[in-house]
């Protein structure tokens, strides 16, 4: 099972959590996912505003996730990515 199919089944679909999957493995740098997504695999709906991931080496991995459109900016000991939402237009 690929990192994608396997952050798919999180959610049921292709969203944010797969496009951080991508962006991580275009920099050929081993990741795993960590935190509650990770052990709650198994479980029915999983619902987070976040997801944390481990990385081998940070080499690549802002321009890699700004490249799947996440803003992302780095820190001594970790890099935070915001994955941009659009709310839906009011058609009222």
């Amino acid at each position: 099972m690929s990192p994608e199919d396997f952050l798919a089944g999180l959610m049921g679909s292709r969203d944010d959590f797969c496009l951080a999957a991508e962006a991580l493995d275009a920099t050929g740098q081993p990741f795993c996912l960590i935190g509650g997504p990770a052990v709650n695999h198994d479980v029915e709906p999983v619902i987070t505003l976040d997801a944390g991931f481990a990385i081998v080496s940070a080499e690549g991995v802002l321009a890699a996730l700004r490249a799947h459109g996440f803003e992302a900016e780095g820190h001594p000991h970790s890099i935070n990515a915001r994955f941009p939402f659009e709310p839906p237009l009011n058609t009222n």
